[in-house]
């Protein structure tokens, strides 16, 4: 089944989505949201708005911070250069 999502503004904070989803998936889904006393919309909001905190840049530990810049920046082709480094190695 082909998933569709329409959105209708309104002058309330929230706004209508419709989702086309298929039965057995709305099912659990009511069922999950049932056991958790929340509604399937809430589950969906809490869902998507995850999203926008997985897509962050991780932070950089300080270890790491210390290594940036110790080695050159590498030009070109890096699976030509380690073949290149293991045949010397292994000849």
């Amino acid at each position: 089944m082909e998933n569709r999502i329409f959105v209708r503004k309104s002058n309330e904070v929230n706004v209508k989505l419709t989702l086309s989803i298929d039965a057995l998936t709305i099912e659990k889904a009511k069922k999950y949201a049932a056991s958790q006393s929340v509604s399937v919309s809430k589950l969906v909001e809490r869902y998507l708005n995850t999203l926008e905190s997985n897509v962050e840049e991780a932070e950089v530990s300080p270890a790491v911070q210390e290594l940036l810049g110790i080695m050159p920046s590498f030009e070109g082709n890096e699976r030509e250069a380690y073949r290149n480094h293991l045949a010397k190695k292994h000849s």
